[in-house]
């Protein structure tokens, strides 16, 4: 056989162990069939608890009042409930109706989403009158709000106007009944956010529109 023969042969019985080879792998930057992505499971599990959930009237979102936030870590969905706050109409038995899911996980707190979020509107709304502020929303993670604020803010002058503003405006009800500004915020250096609320480099909370939690936080 002539030398050049035996080169074509061996190259193309090359190609067709290097074709074979490939067609047994799976593709490069794809989720195999029956192998769903990690955050499936939570996902899915946050759409049931959505219906738990309750849309205003022109737009936003009433939470159950004993629901105080979620957010994925991992491959779990962390669910918080607010212990001390009335019991859900809607929702009476979370564990229930995500009975389904093995990717979930309850935890206690303290405040509901709801009264963070009133709390949340009206200190914004008081502050921006006096104070650089800048960034404001729920951790729910924390189950607390943050506050950002420009860098040459006086911090221990906000926190004494927004237990003024706590008082004045009658919002320690229910399970805010005798907490602080210390407790419900938490007060950090920020930058201004252009092209938002009216042009005035302010970023609100968009919590009462509800969207599937953050992997690692809200």
């Amino acid at each position: 056989m002539k030398p050049a023969k035996i080169v074509f042969l061996l190259l193309t019985l090359l190609s067709v162990l290097l074709t074979s080879c490939k067609a047994g792998q799976e593709p490069t930057g794809t989720v195999p069939a029956g192998k769903p992505s990690p955050q499936i499971g939570p996902l899915e599990a946050w759409d049931t608890l959505t219906t738990c959930f309750q849309t205003k009237e022109g737009g936003g979102t009433v939470y159950p009042p004993d629901y105080a936030g979620a957010w994925i870590d991992g491959e779990i969905l962390h669910i918080a409930i607010a212990t001390e706050a009335e019991r859900s109409e809607d929702c009476p038995d979370y564990e229930a109706l995500l009975a389904g899911f093995d990717c979930v996980v309850f935890e206690e707190e303290k405040y509901p989403l709801n009264d963070l979020l009133s709390v949340q509107n009206r200190v914004f709304q008081r502050l921006h009158e006096t104070f650089k502020v800048y960034t404001i929303g729920p951790d729910e993670k924390e189950n607390l709000l943050r506050l950002g604020v420009d860098k040459s803010e006086d911090k221990e002058q906000i926190y004494n106007r927004i237990d003024e503003i706590l008082m004045e405006d009658d919002l320690l009800t229910g399970v805010l009944k005798g907490t602080t500004a210390r407790d419900l915020f938490v007060i950090e250096d920020s930058e201004p956010v252009r092209d938002t609320i009216d042009g005035r480099g302010i970023s609100h909370s968009a919590a009462e529109t509800p969207s599937a939690p953050h992997p690692d936080g809200p």
